[in-house]
């Protein structure tokens, strides 16, 4: 097995180095039913489903810190699951509505950690289904969440922009047609990404954007190759990818 050494950032003037030569993922989960006013029976049932990773390595004090902030990411930090079915007493006048998020690794190497949750949501009645995606890349030097403008100048938002619009508008042309314009102005109408979190795999950056079509929403990834679109990025990420 290949052993990786992770550098973090535990002050801001000291690294430790970290052997992960035995490090694993699994996956967790937690469950959740309520109705927000539980003497209503017309509150609509809420149940919740969330799958997360949860990491091991032999390092314990990191493996904490990794553990504590993926499960603040994943909104169960503190929680306790309840595994038991939902069950309400009463006439069954709530229609029922959910929330189920799980994840996709990205990358998990020395440098970074990144994942893409996937949160679908139904509620009661008929009244809508929506799948949003989140991209997010931990980067263990600094200690963050990386954010676009930590690896894209601000002199090239508009062109970082354009470049994912062109992207989407070829995987997805539909996404553009009328009355696309009205319901998704950021498609057409610059939107600066500097402050979007992003997803990291070995060649390309992860861009998930919103889109509202009809009745309902959703997101559309756009997988933006490095090496291709190289000029927009910051040298020092550059290099970050190549060592």
């Amino acid at each position: 097995m290949t052993r990786v050494l992770f550098l973090i950032l535990f002050s801001s003037t000291a690294f430790a180095q970290i052997d992960t030569s035995f490090a694993k993922i699994k996956n967790r989960g937690y469950h959740e039913c309520h109705a927000e006013r539980p003497n209503d029976l017309y509150t609509p049932i809420v149940e919740i489903n969330i799958s997360y990773p949860h990491i091991i390595i032999k390092d314990k004090s990191l493996q904490k810190f990794l553990n504590d902030t993926i499960e603040k990411l994943f909104q169960v930090y503190g929680k306790v699951t309840d595994n038991a079915k939902c069950k309400f007493e009463g006439p069954d006048l709530r229609d029922p509505s959910f929330t189920s998020t799980y994840f996709k690794i990205n990358n998990f190497n020395s440098k970074y950690f990144s994942l893409t949750r996937t949160v679908q949501w139904g509620g009661g009645g008929g009244s809508g289904f929506a799948t949003h995606q989140y991209s997010s890349t931990f980067d263990f030097a600094n200690g963050n969440f990386l954010r676009i403008r930590d690896i894209v100048d601000n002199e090239n938002d508009s062109a970082f922009y354009t470049t994912i619009i062109s992207i989407l508008k070829t995987r997805f042309p539909d996404d553009f047609k009328s009355p696309s314009q009205e319901w998704n102005p950021k498609l057409f109408q610059f939107t600066s990404t500097q402050e979007s979190e992003f997803g990291l795999n070995k060649e390309s950056i992860i861009i998930s954007w919103e889109v509202v079509l009809g009745g309902a929403a959703f997101s559309r990834d756009a997988i933006i190759p490095i090496k291709k679109y190289s000029y927009l990025f910051k040298n020092e990420f550059l290099n970050s990818m190549k060592k």
